[in-house]
């Protein structure tokens, strides 16, 4: 059997770029990545705080401030 758990999160982050037409990954900062220790191509889930609305996507390295 395999369960499925949370082992990161990020908490109100700030989106600082977006492209409504792309369809794929999420671009992190590299330390963001790091502190939560989230690796490059790892799932992660996307949640909007407001609406509740969630998606899955995978992470990768950014520049600083991402």
């Amino acid at each position: 059997m395999h369960r499925r758990m949370m082992k990161s999160k990020i908490h109100r982050a700030r989106i600082t770029d977006a492209n409504l037409h792309y369809v794929g990954s999420i671009t992190l900062d590299t330390q963001l990545m790091e502190q939560a220790d989230i690796r490059e191509w790892e799932q992660v889930q996307v949640v909007d705080i407001d609406n509740g609305a969630r998606f899955e996507t995978y992470a990768i390295p950014g520049g600083p401030g991402t």
